[in-house]
């Protein structure tokens, strides 16, 4: 069918979508550094990962230039031949790490982006305050040359993305702030917030199916089985506590617009017209933590 549309969730905040021969990559992400590369050493992204992990790309979008959304997208890029769109920051990153200029576009909030079946509007997002001044917005540092340090991928704007495509709307919510956010038929977002928030989010999108992103341990390597991550220190005590997805599922199931939640496994590709009704009830495969708790080193 030409217009089936398939999904895959490539770890951490990553996703492919494919629509009519057409593909769509968001923030494609596998090297994972261990926890101890935050503050010191260089990285060099994995491309061996890139190789195995993606086949066919038109366009890349970037959320933010953070390194678990940036890092591999270079060789994502030079496998593919996708045009790489973010910030003025991320493309800056993405010609160092040595994409050429052609190869890439910058965008701001507001913009509409015309890419081939996808229609994609692009919303500015407030980022998740993160206790390491060396990843708060600004700036890159000058004279960088890759490999790169985990803080050389600065951030300066963060985006969120509307995607119209087939007839159906997707919004990729990425942002702490629901302002902004319209209705839409598949809501992507991250489980970094509290219940209140996700209930705003909900009240605005009403969507029929929920995706949660960015839940996982991104410091766990892709040869071990997928954790849940720590929980943000904004959502207070303890903190060594797991943000599990099955936690974000029962917080969109009391709500009353009564989406479906699917819980993907990483790297399974979803058939969102034909397979999603029979397996978003299908959990992914995550490693139980006793008593909710984990004690792991976090590689």
């Amino acid at each position: 069918m030409q217009n089936r549309m398939t999904f895959r969730w490539l770890g951490v905040a990553g996703f492919e979508l494919g629509v009519a021969a057409q593909t769509l990559l968001v923030d494609p992400f596998f090297t994972r550094p261990p926890f101890r590369k935050v503050l010191m050493g260089r990285v060099q992204p994995d491309e061996t990962l890139v190789e195995k992990n993606i086949s066919d790309g038109d366009f890349i979008l970037v959320t933010h230039a953070h390194y678990d959304h940036l890092m591999d997208v270079p060789a994502a890029a030079r496998k593919t031949g996708a045009v790489v769109f973010g910030s003025e920051n991320s493309c800056k990153l993405l010609e160092i790490c040595g994409l050429p200029p052609a190869n890439l576009r910058r965008i701001r909030a507001g913009d509409q982006l015309d890419l081939g079946i996808f229609q994609v509007k692009v919303f500015a997002a407030q980022h998740l305050r993160l206790p390491l001044r060396l990843y708060h917005p600004g700036p890159l540092p000058s004279k960088l040359q890759p490999p790169l340090r985990l803080w050389d991928y600065r951030m300066d704007e963060s985006f969120s993305f509307q995607i119209d495509v087939a007839g159906r709307r997707i919004l990729l919510w990425s942002g702490q702030s629901v302002a902004g956010a319209s209705p839409a038929d598949i809501l992507l977002t991250y489980f970094m917030s509290t219940p209140s928030f996700y209930e705003e989010l909900l009240d605005r999108v009403r969507p029929l199916l929920v995706i949660p992103l960015h839940w996982d341990n991104l410091f766990r390597p892709l040869s071990r089985p997928l954790k849940p991550s720590w929980r943000p220190p904004r959502l207070g005590f303890p903190m060594w506590l797991r943000s599990r997805p099955e936690a974000f599922a029962r917080i969109i199931a009391r709500h009353p617009v009564s989406a479906q939640v699917l819980i993907p496994e990483i790297f399974k590709r979803y058939d969102l017209d034909h397979e999603a009704p029979a397996l978003i009830k299908r959990p992914a495969q995550i490693l139980p933590v006793k008593d909710g708790f984990d004690h792991s080193d976090g590689e």
